[in-house]
């Protein structure tokens, strides 16, 4: 039991190790309706998926009315319905 309990444990700990960090990015046109929101992609920098988000704010009709978001290591759900869950998330 020991041993395959050791062995679940450091398949965890490689896969972690080996697995790197996700970005994705998120537009919303009218910061009020968040709703609405456009997929700017995915990044492996907090850096890059900012950058990626300034960019398509930058030529939106109303820039001002925009804002953004970066979510790290999402877990899609199966469902549309059912909601994202992200480790944590960063404008």
């Amino acid at each position: 039991m020991g041993a395959i309990t050791l062995g679940a444990c450091t398949a965890v700990l490689v896969w972690g190790a080996a697995h790197e960090d996700e970005w994705l990015g998120f537009v919303y046109p009218d910061h009020h309706v968040l709703a609405k929101h456009h997929y700017v992609g995915a990044y492996t920098s907090l850096d890059q998926c900012r950058a990626a988000a300034q960019a398509v704010i930058s030529v939106l009709p109303q820039p001002s009315a925009a804002d953004y978001e970066c979510a790290l290591n999402c877990l899609v759900q199966a469902r549309p319905d059912d909601p994202t869950t992200c480790a944590r998330t960063e404008r």
